[in-house]
């Protein structure tokens, strides 16, 4: 196992291996199956069946997912509360996707029937009342009309949703001895940790430097993201609300805004509208209507707009000024760039270059910094506006639960380090956008006593876990390696995107 640790006389940044596209054609969108261990159309399709709700999707060994098992995977997103507008669904990618991930669930059900693992009415009880809440829903009917179910249908999304917890339990549960006391010792491991992040931030020189010794590296990397070689899609919004100002007052625009936003749900745009345009008197402004929407690209704030279908009414959006309610109108697809312009190709390489490697000067900075006698890495990180954090013998569990690393490829790291690799600075990680390098001083293993004293206790909360790591961890043990996949019947019934944002 390679962990990327260097001693620190010996300090050595290792670059992440180039992946590959080419800036100097446009790369046509995906939208045919891809390598995976799937082969489209390896199933025979009857024509005056397709589409129905025993038509086999995908298949693998004794394991069948059929369309109605499709159905009831894209009904439980729903459930959840992710709602997926047309142009989604229709995507070959999700598609091909979404599949996967249903015959995942076709996995936990065929062992959850194995080993007699059942719900109880309690854990029925407690996943409807979330429902509920999630929907706004009041009683079990309201939430039905809402999803768009009929009574059976919730009652298998129900058992479907509780699949990972009921699997995560039985699986802490029936470790023998010897397993629990390792995946003890992994989680109860405290570490103390210096980690410094940066923001990956290379210079135009170094972006040019880049984009004309690595175009091959780039055409690779491209070919397979070929979703950065369009501009972002752009939303389209009604948008009305009332005035905040800092006061006492501004309890009742969110009020009134909470109310404005029930009455675009039950009577849509044109009722919110009316009823905005009632209360001037108190503020209520409508700032765009159908005739001039407010357009935005896609970003972090609005990424609920491009999951779901027209008409789809946002939560209350407040600002120091506003507390508003928006109603998604369209959305308009991702634009394929000029990659023969200049401006873009360098855009374009930059992104690539900032999921890659670590900016040049940023490496040239800190290399020196930490190969001297005595480097002091938050003094560093600070002098070059980095963000320092420090873990005091802190349990690896706890660093999982409470997310305090942010970054998924460190804590990778750190779960798969050694005792030879304390004392000594990382290679840097990349992740996000963001240089990660780090520093273990401690990293203690539970003692027996910990284990005896703490071992029950551990198994509950371990059972308990809400991210259900051990069922994660099955079922990418236990992913078959051959299966068969059948698309049609799924575009029959949603239809296919084309590169032009038409479905069809």
């Amino acid at each position: 196992m390679h962990t990327g640790f260097v001693k620190t006389g010996l300090f050595a940044f290792a670059t992440a291996a180039l992946l590959c596209s080419c800036l100097s054609r446009e790369v046509p969108q995906d939208t045919s199956s891809t390598g995976t261990t799937a082969s489209q159309s390896a199933l025979p399709t009857d024509l005056s069946t397709l589409g129905s709700p025993q038509e086999v999707v995908m298949k693998s060994g004794e394991l069948r997912m059929t369309m109605g098992d499709y159905e009831d995977c894209v009904a439980l997103h729903r459930f959840h509360g992710r709602i997926f507008s047309k142009r989604a669904m229709a995507n070959p990618r999700f598609q091909r996707d979404e599949a996967k991930r249903c015959f995942q669930t076709i996995m936990l059900k065929d062992y959850a029937q194995k080993h007699a693992l059942m719900p109880t009415q309690e854990d029925r009880q407690r996943a409807l009342d979330e429902a509920m809440k999630r929907a706004e829903a009041g009683n079990r009917e309201h939430l039905l009309k809402r999803l768009e179910l009929s009574p059976e249908q919730l009652d298998r999304l129900i058992d479907l949703s509780l699949l990972p917890a009921l699997m995560q339990r039985h699986l802490v549960m029936s470790m023998n001895d010897a397993e629990a006391r390792a995946a003890f010792d992994l989680d109860g491991r405290r570490y103390s940790i210096e980690l410094a992040d940066f923001e990956n931030a290379p210079t135009d020189d170094e972006v040019e430097e880049f984009l004309h010794e690595h175009e091959k590296d780039l055409s690779t990397y491209f070919t397979q993201h070929q979703e950065l070689l369009s501009g972002p899609p752009h939303a389209a919004f009604i948008r009305m609300g009332f005035p905040k100002s800092g006061g006492p007052e501004d309890a009742g625009s969110i009020k009134a805004a909470e109310a404005l936003r029930l009455t675009a749900i039950q009577h849509g745009a044109t009722g919110a509208i009316s009823a905005c345009q009632t209360q001037k008197d108190a503020g209520c402004a409508v700032y765009n209507d159908a005739s001039n929407p407010y357009v935005e690209a896609r970003n972090e704030h609005n990424l609920w707009a491009f999951r779901s279908p027209e008409g789809t009414v946002s939560t209350v959006i407040q600002t120091p000024t506003n507390a508003d309610i928006w109603i998604l109108q369209s959305v308009e697809p991702p634009q394929p760039y000029d990659t023969n312009d200049p401006a873009i190709r360098q855009k374009l390489a930059r992104q690539a270059m900032i999921a890659l490697q670590p900016a040049p000067h940023l490496i040239d900075k800190l290399k020196p910094a930490l190969t001297v006698t005595n480097p002091d890495l938050k003094q560093t990180t600070e002098a070059l506006g980095g963000n320092f954090r420090f873990f005091d013998a802190v349990p690896y569990l706890n660093l999982v639960e409470q997310k305090q690393i942010e970054s998924p490829a460190v804590m990778k790291t750190l779960s798969e380090m050694t005792p030879s690799e304390m004392r000594l600075y990382s290679n840097p990680v990349l992740d996000n956008g963001r240089v990660y390098v780090f520093f273990v001083s401690l990293m203690q293993p539970p003692t027996d006593a910990d284990y005896a004293q703490y071992g029950e206790a551990w198994r509950a909360r371990k059972a308990a876990d809400p991210a259900h790591p051990l069922t994660t961890q099955w079922l990418s043990s236990n992913l078959p390696n051959m299966s068969t996949l059948n698309l049609a019947p799924i575009q029959a019934e949603y239809g296919v995107l084309q590169p032009n944002g038409t479905i069809r």
